[in-house]
């Protein structure tokens, strides 16, 4: 998630609590957030994860 994420305490129900209710009660930083994430999303591709991935598998064979 990055900058595009807010992060709790997943086991603590105070901490999961807190961090929803600043989210709905502020609808800048809701749009803020949605902005980023789709910026975010922009870096990533399936082009960019077939070229990474083929160039894992040469390594390993090259290291065999």
């Amino acid at each position: 998630g990055g900058e595009a994420a807010r992060y709790f305490d997943p086991v603590s129900e105070a901490a999961i609590a807190d961090t929803l209710c600043g989210l709905l009660d502020d609808d800048s930083l809701l749009r803020e957030l949605a902005e980023r994430g789709l910026a975010r999303a922009a870096r990533f591709s399936w082009d960019r994860v077939a070229d990474e991935t083929e160039s894992v598998y040469r390594s390993t064979l090259q290291a065999s």
